[in-house]
């Protein structure tokens, strides 16, 4: 009687098994979802600090930097296809120039890829830390708050990913929200505003808190920059230049312009925005016009610019970097003449790139420097003298 019980139990599970079997959705191969992973490389690491960090003023962004009681090694990543190249696809730096930030590509180069953002301490000439966001990251701008620094993000069909904007938190190291856009023509960020230029010249405004957004005005060509006070948004546009007030985001002030040429890069030089440096797109030869723009007035400093400059409020002090050996000529601000240069490759410690982004560094009449094969010093100008300090020794590519 026994044997009979435990055989009627055994088929009626195997019916319902059977049953259970014939229920199951099959997923085709080519439909089913496969994992895809970043991967990193391994060139960065921390490391304990044995010292406490230097003092600096506390009124800066670097103050407010979050101490995690390590020191960085970082050596800038480095694509082996064809002759080789960075794998750093932009930099900027906070508005008041003691924080810089780096974005290092992550990934396979035909895979999936990520952003790494690494943070240079301006004041203290130190790697701070980094952090990586699971987005193919492009461009990078920073305002005048650590939470609110904004990169673009291309489309990732490999990970379905939209394009779009990455709002990045370089406080708590974290992407803190994600709107989804086209790529832009170029972009600044002002406290928790973003300002955009979109492919047909429109200029819009996100809210970068509850992400509402608005158009203000369209132009050909605009390129957007932040005033160092934060204050304002300038936008060098084909036919003019736009002086956008960063609150409430109405257009301040309009000055037609006579020739209309595409602008390649702008600096402002008065805290409000009002008068500024800018530069053309380079020529078939890489070289840029620069030209000084005050209040209406406009006076051409330079034919062979390499379209890398910085304006120091604190002197003032004007350095401009032309196309001939890369060099950086410290200009006189009255006169604009040259008053010294130096070739930043052959000062000792010697390196080989070209200089590539150039920034403002903590002390007068010193500048950061990233170059072509990813190295990141410091320059100095003392009198006619130059001297150059090494942050980040990315060695012989």
């Amino acid at each position: 009687m026994n044997m009979i019980r435990l055989l009627l139990t055994f088929l009626c599970l195997a019916s319902l098994s059977a049953m259970e079997e014939g229920l199951k959705i099959r997923i085709p191969q080519a439909e089913q979802t496969v994992r895809v992973s970043i991967e990193e490389e391994a060139n960065i690491r921390a490391e304990d600090r044995l010292q406490p960090l230097a003092k600096i003023k506390e009124n800066t962004l670097a103050a407010a930097l979050p101490d995690t009681g390590k020191d960085y090694v970082w050596i800038p990543g480095w694509d082996l296809t064809g002759t080789g190249s960075l794998r750093v696809a932009d930099a900027s730096a906070v508005l008041d120039g003691s924080v810089a930030a780096f974005l290092e590509t992550v990934g396979k180069r035909a895979g999936a890829q990520g952003g790494r953002v690494v943070l240079l301490d301006v004041l203290r000439k130190r790697i701070a830390g980094c952090f990586t966001v699971g987005r193919k990251l492009s461009a990078l701008r920073l305002g005048n708050t650590l939470e609110y620094a904004v990169a673009f993000a291309e489309a990732q069909p490999v990970l379905k990913q939209p394009s779009g904007f990455v709002v990045l938190d370089l406080k708590e190291g974290k992407e803190r929200a994600f709107h989804r856009a086209e790529k832009p023509m170029s972009f600044a960020v002002a406290g928790a505003s973003l300002f955009f230029a979109d492919a047909k010249g429109s200029v819009r405004m996100l809210n970068l808190e509850d992400g509402n957004s608005k158009t203000l005005f369209r132009a050909p060509g605009p390129l957007l920059r932040t005033s160092p006070d934060g204050t304002a948004v300038v936008a060098a546009a084909e036919d003019a230049f736009y002086r956008i007030d960063a609150a409430s985001g109405e257009v301040a002030s309009k000055e037609p312009r006579k020739e209309r040429f595409r602008i390649g890069e702008l600096v402002c030089t008065k805290a409000d925005g009002t008068g500024f440096l800018f530069s053309t797109l380079p020529d078939t030869n890489g070289k840029c016009r620069l030209f000084l723009h005050v209040e209406e007035k406009q006076r051409e400093i330079a034919a062979d610019s390499a379209g890398r400059f910085v304006w120091q409020e604190n002197g003032p002090n004007l350095f401009v970097m032309r196309v001939i050996k890369g060099r950086v000529f410290r200009l006189d601000p009255e006169s604009l003449k040259d008053y010294s240069s130096c070739e930043p490759k052959s000062l000792r410690p010697a390196t080989l790139g070209t200089v590539r982004w150039l920034f403002s560094g903590g002390d007068p009449c010193e500048l950061v420097a990233m170059d072509s094969l990813g190295s990141v010093y410091t320059l100095k100008s003392v009198g006619k003298r130059w001297r150059k300090t090494l942050i980040v020794d990315a060695g012989r590519r």
